[in-house]
């Protein structure tokens, strides 16, 4: 992954945690998770984080903004 894009610090790309979903490598450095939809209006392409668990749109902790837990990854 692009060291630039990593987001925050509590995201989780950990691929054998979460089996019923698919991680998804952009080439151009972003990275989530789409999941079949468990229900209809349910969330397709989430991200999942250490402090809050899913989180239902992709790029949402990718930087600053949307969550005050934030932090950038450690360079």
């Amino acid at each position: 992954m692009n060291e630039s894009l990593k987001g925050c610090r509590f995201l989780n790309y950990d691929e054998n945690k979460y089996a019923s979903c698919t991680l998804i490598k952009s080439a151009d450095g972003f990275w989530w998770w789409e999941r079949e939809a468990p229900y209809p209006g349910s969330a397709t392409t989430v991200q999942f984080c250490q402090k809050r668990g899913r989180i239902n749109q992709k790029g949402d902790c990718w930087e600053p903004g949307f969550l005050s837990c934030y932090e950038a990854q450690d360079s």
